[in-house]
């Protein structure tokens, strides 16, 4: 297995296993059951910190401040992961919708 791929594999699987255990129908501290909302929420949190994280990473190879490329380059290829599993998410998400708008009553 390649380093990409081993770096795409982590990446998905961290972000999956992230998705699955902070709302997986158990109850919060408060007693409150997690809601699809939430999760979604942390969800787009996690991946425009990953976004701007990458962002700021690949300005300081720019700017000549960091001589490693191998940080920029994992934290960029984890942002890219983490985005197209948001898009497949909400395309799945969609794809649901309309299932269920195509429902007879």
């Amino acid at each position: 297995m390649s380093g990409i791929q081993s770096v795409q594999n982590t990446a998905l699987v961290k972000n999956l296993d992230q998705l699955t255990s902070t709302n997986s129908g158990k109850k919060s501290e408060k007693g409150e059951q997690p809601n699809f909302a939430g999760m979604v929420k942390n969800f787009l949190e996690t991946v425009n910190a990953n976004q701007q994280k990458a962002g700021a990473m690949a300005q300081e190879v720019v700017e000549g401040k960091t001589d490693s490329l191998v940080e920029p380059m994992v934290a960029m290829e984890e942002s890219r992961l983490s985005f197209q599993l948001m898009l497949e998410v909400r395309n799945r998400v969609l794809e649901s919708l309309k299932e269920v708008q195509r429902m007879p009553v």
